[in-house]
């Protein structure tokens, strides 16, 4: 089944099996209200808006069923409803399985490695350190007490915590990302605090319930939908008594608070900021105090319709609200506001509130704004190091721009895998050791004294291989593997994870000097580099070798004449000449000669010159690397004695 508003929509029946199916790409695959005994086995639900989505119906038997970007609701009002399934870890969620717990007590997961968790009628819970995204339900707890939903990650998913008739606390998660942020309904004695919600329809919704306390949560970032109060409100009481939303932050929704049908309610210390349509919004509602909150920029500030005894304002010097859209004058003070000058920090002028409300001392200046997160930041040393090595994080940077910097606490995930290695702790340094090879990505947590969180992140490399340095030379190469040319040593280095930080070389035994960049090695001779690099975790290579043979420089040849020499400086009679030729580098490898412009040849040996007249010897030697010297000659005369 695929491409439908509903795969499957059935309602009261019973003994219904669902065998080997696949649903994909449904707004809903399968919507079951008031069946009784179904059967979900070895389905395939992929990339749907909703998987199953079951609502009083009891009894359901849920077996190797696979999830991909979808999962499993469940919903009703009864305990069997939620606790008289058999729903088994075989189902997996995005290749995790579905971790289903009823009829117990004391369970704590913490870090499990779960798809969704559903928990019903279980007396002690405490779900911490679960990371789980694209899903339907990610958490869902019924029909508890003493239940804890603390420090989870939850992100991309349809829904994100839902608690049905429990008692606890729901604190310090991250839910990013989602349709529908924490949902509190037919509950009594809940707090929901330190959160962050982010990118969702509704924030905090509470629903149907009692004495609950919202506070100190950040809800941001919402996203377009529909209209309806209750699935846009950043803050939501709807037939609920006895609700405090307290020193929370919301911004963007298009309603900040929405308050319906509900009595005994308490906005204090909120900032509502950009909300689209109401900042505050009241309706059918009884016995509310709203004060001190902060109303910023929101397309109405507040409203109120169908409501009794509301105070928007305390008695005087008690205060209202800061209303980013009035806040002057303020130069009198008393009840009447009539004692000039004398300013109180309360504008002389009332609010009224849109359909009827007053606000009689509306602050002047925005009250305490109490919920802005820390700003995280941290600093590693080394940013690479080997297996057994340890890193040093430094958290010092972060700041508090509420609160004292002194009263942050802290906490690292070394492998950000959403369960933190540390406890929350006031030392903003710690040191961890790694020891397998790899790039991990290290999580900080920064924690305000008001719970508010923010998360930074790095990454460290671990590397066990030193690098690989590779020598190139450059130059004229000539005979018996001698360059002729001053040569040009360059590396060429890799290094697979943690980079390279340095290549140093020697020449010829001399002093280590670090490489910057390609050499010029000019003098004749043998030369040994050697050479080797360190990378930016400390390993080091070991030391290379590599040889050459310089010899630029053409060797030098002389001539010898012997002969009877005369006065004059002629010679009488025949001449004996004799070659000699040097090179101090490779060598030399032939001497050449000729007589009077005739034909070259290879020396052997001394030779004679007979005859009268002047004669001209031109010489040369090539040596063994190929460098030819230039042509020198001997010029001599010869009279008499001979032919």
């Amino acid at each position: 089944v695929s491409g439908t508003t509903y795969g499957v929509l059935g309602f009261d029946s019973s003994e219904t099996a669902f065998r080997e199916n696949t649903f994909s790409a449904n707004a809903v695959s399968v919507y079951l209200d008031g069946f009784d005994t179904t059967e979900f086995t070895g389905n395939t639900f992929d990339q749907n808006g909703r998987g199953i989505w079951q609502i009083s119906s009891p009894h359901s038997t849920i077996t190797g069923n696979t999830f991909t970007g979808d999962g499993l609701t469940i919903l009703g009002g009864t305990p069997d409803d939620f606790a008289s399934h058999t729903i088994s870890s075989d189902n997996l969620v995005n290749g995790k399985p579905i971790l289903y717990y009823h009829d117990g007590s004391n369970l704590d997961l913490n870090g499990a490695d779960a798809g969704e968790v559903i928990v019903a009628n279980y007396a002690g819970v405490h779900l911490s350190g679960l990371d789980i995204a694209d899903t339907d339900s990610p958490i869902q707890v019924a029909y508890s007490s003493d239940v804890h939903v603390s420090e989870n990650r939850i992100h991309s998913n349809w829904d994100s915590i839902y608690v049905y008739s429990v008692s606890g606390s729901v604190d310090q998660n991250s839910v990013l990302d989602v349709t529908y942020g924490i949902i509190v309904e037919a509950s009594s004695s809940v707090q929901v605090f330190g959160n962050h919600v982010s990118s969702v329809r509704s924030g905090v919704d509470v629903f149907n319930s009692a004495s609950v306390d919202v506070t100190l949560n950040i809800i941001d970032d919402a996203t377009p939908g529909d209209t309806n109060p209750r699935i846009r409100g950043g803050l939501i009481a709807e037939l609920s008594h006895d609700v405090q939303f307290t020193y929370n932050v919301v911004t963007s929704h298009l309603y900040g608070v929405a308050v319906t049908n509900s009595d005994l309610i308490t906005l204090m210390n909120n900032t509502i900021v950009q909300s689209t349509q109401y900042g505050i919004r009241l309706f059918g509602s009884a016995d509310i105090v709203v004060r001190y909150n902060n109303l910023i920029d929101n397309a109405v500030q507040a409203f109120q319709q169908d409501v009794t005894n509301v105070a928007w304002n305390g008695t005087y010097p008690g205060a209202g609200n800061f209303w980013s859209d009035h806040t002057t004058p303020d130069t009198c003070s008393g009840p009447s506001q009539d004692l000039c000058p004398d300013p109180d920090g309360i504008v002389d002028v009332a609010y009224s509130i849109d359909n009827g409300g007053v606000d009689a001392y509306p602050l002047a200046q925005p009250s305490d704004m109490g919920f802005f997160p820390p700003a995280a930041e941290f600093s590693v040393t080394p940013a690479a190091a080997r297996p057994g090595d340890s890193f040093s994080f430094d958290a010092s940077a972060s700041t508090d721009p509420v609160g004292p910097d002194s009263e942050l606490r802290y906490r690292w995930d070394w492998e950000s895998d959403g369960v933190f290695d540390t406890d929350w702790a006031d030392a903003s340094s710690a040191t961890h050791e790694y020891d397998t090879a790899g790039t991990y990505t290290v999580t900080l947590q920064v924690q305000n004294f008001r719970g508010a969180i923010d998360e930074r992140r790095h990454t460290v490399l671990v590397d066990a291989q030193p690098p690989i340095t590779t020598a190139f030379l450059t130059g004229t190469l000539g005979g018996a593997g001698w360059y002729v040319s001053p040569v040009l040593v360059s590396f060429d280095v890799t290094d697979d994870l943690a980079g390279v930080a340095g290549t140093h070389y020697r020449l010829d035994g001399g002093p280590s000097q670090d490489y910057s960049g390609a050499f010029l090695v000019a003098d004749d001779g043998p030369h040994t580099v050697e050479f080797y690099s360190v990378d930016r975790a400390g390993n080091v290579e070991t030391a290379q070798f590599v040889e050459f043979k310089l010899d630029a420089t053409a060797p030098i040849s002389t001539a010898m004449l012997t002969g009877i020499l005369q006065k004059g400086g002629w010679y009488r009679g025949s001449v004996t000449v004799s070659l000699a030729a040097s090179d101090l580098a490779s060598g030399v490898a032939s001497t050449w000669y000729r007589i009077d412009g005739s034909s070259w040849q290879l020396y052997g040996g001394s030779f004679v010159v007979p005859g009268r007249g002047t004669h001209v010897i031109e010489f040369y030697s090539v040596d063994v690397a190929g460098n030819i010297e230039t042509v020198r000659s001997s010029v001599f005369t010869i009279k008499g004695g001979g032919r």
